[in-house]
């Protein structure tokens, strides 16, 4: 297994735990956040890609 599938697995039993008791459309209205969480943590490690010294093109690829 790699770190990918390690770091889905986590996230999954996180957030199943977190919502095991949630009403299905309830659970819903938690994209929302999880969402704008994802696009904070992008920009952390685009930031720190950066202060690190990589290119905006290497990280436009690794992005795809």
């Amino acid at each position: 297994m790699d770190r990918i599938d390690r770091l889905r697995q986590a996230l999954q039993a996180a957030l199943t735990e977190s919502t095991h008791d949630l009403d299905p459309l309830a659970a819903l209205s938690d994209l929302e956040a999880l969402e704008e969480f994802a696009a904070d943590y992008a920009q952390a490690r685009v930031d720190d890609a950066r202060a690190a010294g990589a290119s905006w093109a290497q990280i436009a690829d690794r992005l795809g």
